[in-house]
């Protein structure tokens, strides 16, 4: 624990740290740049909660896994007390109007979705058996040959 609690310190003096759980990590993975009163926003998640800066009365959301000239999706973009707001958009969606210091949590929803029941299963193969055997025995056996007084 002691180990845990050093690295921990080292890291939390590198700036400013947040800790946080992994939903929380990937809803916050986008990068943000403030033109005048426009808000750009990259999102590296299809789902993001973001929350406006003061003096913005404009957002601007790019999805960069849609090419340039790709097929649009659907974004939504949810926000406290109002009705959900839908486009369909490509990679960059139009100046969006939003409210100063307002939190809004964007949604890209795929054009197609994998349905677990239509997917084949693996077939078997016997090299990640025959692996498995083979470092279970070695991890059983190291402490019998090391130990050895």
């Amino acid at each position: 624990m002691e180990l845990l609690r050093e690295v921990a310190d080292t890291i939390n003096r590198l700036g400013n740290v947040m800790w946080m759980d992994m939903k929380s990590i990937v809803r916050s993975n986008y990068m943000t740049r403030s033109e005048g009163k426009l808000f750009r926003i990259k999102m590296y998640s299809r789902r993001i909660v973001v929350q406006v800066p003061e003096d913005i009365d404009e957002m601007s959301v790019e999805r960069p896994w849609i090419a340039e000239d790709g097929e649009t999706e659907m974004l939504l973009c949810k926000r406290a007390g109002t009705k959900t707001l839908k486009l369909t958009a490509g990679r960059v969606t139009t100046a969006i109007p939003v409210q100063p210091l307002e939190t809004i949590e964007l949604i890209t929803v795929p054009n197609t979705t994998l349905r677990h029941s239509e997917l084949r299963s693996p077939s078997f193969r016997l090299w990640p058996l025959a692996r498995r055997i083979m470092t279970e025995g070695r991890d059983r056996l190291l402490p019998l040959v090391f130990n050895r007084k």
